[in-house]
């Protein structure tokens, strides 16, 4: 049996295998050689997973890399995100504050000068990056540099930096006292289920939004980040296993419209989204801001929606280009007294605003236009 070593080959082959590997492998196999490494840098970058909070800093090693090559930014085509928060009863999950290199701290400053001086970034956010506790904070500046990025996949979102129950509080202090520093008596609250005010003393943390949905609002279409000018696929989830907080329904429905009005978007599937209180009064507020923009986007998923069918409607509005819409109320998490809704209604919106959508092309809770309209005696011509 002959054998060979892996540095005889010929650098084609090479080439052929480092493409196969996963950014971390290949990251690990740049670190053999300086032959693997010339060769592993002619490898784009194409698509990476960035784990949020992991305990392994992986996300913050990652953002060291981009600041010191964004050329490697440029690069990146689809991005997907994992959530690993610190769970307030597992220690084991307790991501230890990550230290900035001295190296890294000078350009950050940079960075941060030119950000702030272009009112790009505002100072409170690069308090939370330099703070090195929450990654998620790290989004807005990863896609800074992510110009030619075509597809996001946000996961299904864990919008508190530390995962507790009402009853945890004491667990929660815990974590806090470990991440944060002071005492114990800092945080304390008599009541037994005070975790909601506790919740809202995390530093970095806003626990009814995340950084990168704050990043993603513009009422003008050239005001986006680079990193969402030209994308063209958009998830964005939730984890409904570990909210804790006062907005009890999910995350906010305010930033659908800044989603569908993203200017090269075309996909977008979203769930776990609700307007506050369940009312439709919200979203007519957000979208007058808006005037007379429109989406471009072609193929929406809404599922697992906790709102009225008044908001749907408004949601119809700003759409044109529609092709196929697909739709998903959650009656679970609404209050009794607002359960009723008008699937046809919903129906009829998406069809008057879209002229190529057909009965057939809209779904709600798993029904067709056709099958809605001909239980509710309907007909559209």
């Amino acid at each position: 049996m002959t054998t060979c070593h892996l540095l005889a080959l010929p650098q084609e082959l090479l080439l052929d295998i480092f493409q196969r590997l996963d950014y971390a492998d290949l990251a690990r196999s740049k670190r053999v050689s300086k032959q693997f490494n010339k060769i592993a840098e002619c490898i784009p970058l194409t698509s990476y997973t960035f784990k949020i909070d992991h305990v392994n800093h992986s996300a913050w090693k990652f953002i060291s890399y981009i600041i010191r090559n964004p050329d490697v930014g440029k690069q990146l085509k689809q991005f997907r995100v994992e959530w690993h928060r610190r769970i307030a009863t597992d220690k084991r999950t307790w991501t230890e504050q990550w230290k900035w290199s001295p190296g890294d701290l000078e350009l950050l400053e940079i960075i941060k000068e030119n950000t702030l001086e272009a009112e790009i970034f505002g100072s409170a956010l690069w308090e939370v990056i330099e703070d090195g506790i929450n990654s998620e904070a790290l989004l807005p500046l990863l896609l800074y540099y992510t110009e030619n990025l075509e597809s996001l996949d946000l996961g299904d979102v864990q919008l508190h930096l530390i995962i507790c129950e009402l009853d945890m509080q004491r667990h929660l202090i815990e974590a806090m006292v470990h991440l944060f520093g002071g005492e114990y008596s800092n945080y304390d609250d008599p009541d037994p289920y005070g975790t909601y005010p506790i919740v809202y003393q995390v530093p970095g943390d806003i626990p009814s939004a995340l950084w990168v949905q704050i990043y993603s609002l513009s009422e003008d279409k050239e005001d986006y980040l680079p990193g969402l000018k030209n994308l063209k696929r958009l998830r964005h989830g939730l984890d409904d296993e570990t909210r804790c907080t006062i907005y009890t329904w999910g995350w906010q429905a305010y930033f659908l419209p800044y989603l569908l009005l993203l200017p090269q978007l075309e996909e977008l599937e979203v769930n776990g989204f609700s307007t506050q209180a369940m009312t439709n009064s919200i979203l007519q507020e957000d979208l007058e801001v808006f005037e007379d923009r429109k989406s471009n986007i072609k193929r929406l998923v809404m599922h697992d929606g906790r709102m009225l069918d008044g908001d749907f409607e408004l949601i119809a509005s700003i759409t044109e280009k529609l092709e196929r819409v697909s739709i998903e109320i959650n009656l679970d998490k609404m209050p009794a007294h607002l359960l009723f809704y008008d699937s046809n209604r919903i129906v009829e919106s998406f069809l008057k605003h879209n002229e190529k959508l057909t009965l057939d092309d809209i779904k709600v809770d798993g029904e067709s236009g056709s099958e809605i309209q001909a239980q509710s005696g309907t007909v559209t011509l």
